[in-house]
Parts: C-alpha cells; structure tokens; sequence
C-alpha cells in the first residue's frame, strides 16, 4: 500500500509539473513542499521510533500531498506560510490520531482481559 501511494504521489506531481504553467522557482518549491508534507510527517514519526499502522501511514500521506496541491492551486499561494505549514500539520494529524485511537482501543481490550475472572 506505501508503495503504491508512493508511486501514486510521483504520477500526479509530475503531471501538475508538467501541464501548470509556472517559473522553475514555483515548480521546484512546490515539489518540496509536496514532498516535505507527503513524506515528512512519517520519516520524523519513524527516526523517533514511533510505531505506526499502515492506514495511518496512507492516510497521512494522501492528506499533505492532496492539501499542498490544494493549496498550491489557490492564487498567491506560492510559497506563503499556510501552504507550507498546513498541509504538514495535517498530515502529522492524521498520522498520530488513528493510532491514538488504535492504541486506546487495545487497552481497552488489555484491560478488559486482565479485569476478567478466569
């Protein structure tokens, strides 16, 4: 599944790339903005030894690369704080609250099965 969206985010980067009219300075920080939301939240979750479920991973992935392009598209926008900030914090978001849940839902569970009598 990571590698598909991967593959996926690439496809679409270099269609937008190729067909919106820009100067190399907007594509290029585009593509880094695309990139640092995309991928950024889940290598720094990773590097810091976080265990993450690969729905979340998906779903943190599509959330910045979707938002950077989103907000890319809106006029003056290149480069501004909120197509920058946005799309990162989004995508950290959906990365950390699924597993927030998953892992209230296992305690639950854990407890449920130590509260048992046997």
């Amino acid at each position: 599944m990571s590698r598909l969206s991967m593959v996926s985010v690439a496809v679409v980067a270099v269609l937008i790339a190729l067909y919106l009219p820009a100067t190399i300075f907007e594509r290029v920080l585009f593509a880094w903005v695309a990139i640092g939301a995309a991928f950024g939240p889940t290598i720094l979750a990773r590097l810091a030894g976080v265990s993450l479920s690969a729905d979340a991973v998906f779903r943190s992935i599509a959330t910045g690369f979707v938002l950077a392009v989103g907000l890319s598209l809106l006029p003056n926008s290149s480069g501004d704080w909120a197509e920058r900030l946005v799309p990162f914090t989004m995508a950290t978001v959906m990365l950390f609250i699924p597993s927030m849940r998953t892992r209230a839902r296992e305690n639950a569970q854990g407890n449920k099965a130590a509260g048992a009598p046997s």
